[in-house]
């Protein structure tokens, strides 16, 4: 090889194109991975809880038809740090009353100050409380003004599930109230405290219990840092790859 001249030949054009769509391949299928991941972590952060609270004894109402006749238990939620993506349901267990027109249902964020009322049946409806009962906004199910319509003194309102609903104070009975839904509690932090409170208008002599209470809730947790230190880096190494190919093909 002595004083012989070596002639390198240059990279084909085909060569370049080749090598160039595969990398381009690779990066593609790089970038899509770390997309599906980042969604699937994402949505991962997305996660309904149940959070239980005690029961308490119900308080009869003083006849006048204000709020004296008000009765609460508290659930109170802490080291989440997400927010609320959605409220699913409330459900009250042993549920016991005589006279459901007395009374007005609320389920209130008093750290937002929050407050959706999950059923205020018609002041004269004289059906009873007597058993489980879920409220969600699921539009397939009834109000419980629906299912009281034709119920008397001594009839039951089944356990079961129950849109809610908020009609208000009114003497006709049968009437149906407009149904509501949880959108005002959504968006903000679930840390705090929740409250179930009950509300007795009138008496005397109707009154009730209950054993246990929940809420369904979907949170949106708030992702860790060292899990975002994680994808941020995988970002990284993919944008240093591609400059570093970039400057390789640039180089041909």
């Amino acid at each position: 090889m002595d004083g012989q001249l070596v002639t390198l030949e240059p990279f084909s054009q085909t060569g370049l194109a080749s090598a160039s769509l595969i990398m381009g391949r690779f990066e593609m299928k790089f970038f899509s991975v770390l997309v599906v991941a980042w969604f699937a972590f994402c949505s991962g952060l997305a996660q309904a809880e149940v959070f239980s609270g005690a029961g308490f004894a119900l308080v009869d109402g003083s006849g006048n038809g204000n709020a004296s006749g008000t009765a609460f238990g508290n659930i109170v939620v802490g080291g989440f740090g997400g927010s609320v993506s959605s409220i699913n349901s409330v459900a009250i267990n042993g549920f016991t009353h005589t006279f459901i027109g007395d009374l007005q249902i609320e389920f209130i964020n008093l750290t937002t100050g929050a407050s959706v009322t999950l059923a205020s049946p018609p002041d004269l409806t004289e059906a009873n409380f007597n058993g489980n009962y879920v409220f969600s906004v699921n539009p397939a199910f009834q109000t419980i003004d629906e299912a009281a319509v034709g119920k008397g003194d001594g009839d039951d309102i089944a356990s079961g599930q129950y849109a809610i609903s908020s009609y208000g104070g009114s003497t006709d009975v049968g009437t149906i109230g407009p149904r509501t839904d949880f959108n005002s509690m959504n968006n903000r932090p679930i840390d705090g405290t929740w409250q179930l409170r009950v509300i007795d208008f009138f008496g005397p002599a109707d009154t009730g219990a209950i054993a246990s209470w929940s809420f369904n809730a979907t949170i949106t947790a708030v992702p860790e840092p060292s899990s975002m230190a994680l994808f941020g880096g995988v970002a990284i190494v993919g944008g240093f790859y591609r400059y570093l190919r970039k400057r390789r093909c640039d180089t041909f």
